[in-house]
């Protein structure tokens, strides 16, 4: 069983096209390089500007969560004092 003429053909065309990839690698990365350098600056301007964005939203709902605490602090605390204040007057209304 030895190769044939068609199989030598095959062999070389497979080696023609390898060679072929091998050349043409530096044209065709240097051509997407052109292309993807503006597409990655362009996909991380947006990344940062997303991220300025989400800080920005992050500090607003922090402070506003800090507000309603300090808001339902005060309104316990109110009503604890009330609480203290009807226990004293009940106290004072059954010694009298």
């Amino acid at each position: 069983m030895g190769m044939g003429i068609d199989d030598v053909f095959e062999t070389g065309g497979n080696v023609m096209i390898g060679a072929a990839v091998v050349l043409a690698a530096p044209l065709v990365v240097s051509g997407l390089s052109y292309v993807a350098k503006p597409l990655t600056k362009a996909t991380l301007r947006g990344g940062m500007l997303a991220w300025g964005k989400m800080k920005e939203i992050s500090a607003e709902t922090r402070e506003g969560l800090s507000d309603l605490t300090a808001e339902v602090r005060a309104e316990m605390a109110e009503a604890e004092k009330d609480k203290k204040k009807q226990v004293t007057e009940k106290k004072a209304a059954a010694k009298s």
